[in-house]
């Protein structure tokens, strides 16, 4: 919990909110969404038996920078950049041990 817990307190909280809308397509995942207004998410996922999959979330246009946090092993990816296509932002996943963190801000 410790881990989530300074994850979560890398954003604004007092602006973050549930947003599944945002979410318009994750298989083989269950996705734990917030945002806020403008372009920050943070999402908690957990894999449903797979380990490689996608999400696509509507974002909006821009440029998304994007870094996960392996919730087992305590370990962050590099930070990527992501451009949104038509406001679409699809992000291949790597979820090996079931379950990932994703900060996602607009650049």
């Amino acid at each position: 919990l410790k881990v989530l817990s300074e994850f979560l307190h890398g954003f604004a909280l007092e602006e973050l909110y549930p947003d599944q809308s945002c979410v318009l397509s994750s298989p083989g995942l269950i996705p734990h969404m917030l945002s806020d207004q403008n372009g920050s998410f943070a999402a908690y996922l957990r894999a449903t038996g797979t380990e490689k999959t996608y999400l696509e979330l509507e974002t909006g246009p821009g440029t998304f920078l994007v870094q996960s946090l392996n919730t087992i092993s305590v370990t962050y990816s590099e930070s990527v950049h992501v451009e949104a296509a038509d406001g679409i932002l699809q992000l291949e996943i790597d979820i090996p041990q079931g379950e990932l963190a994703m900060k996602i801000t607009r650049e």
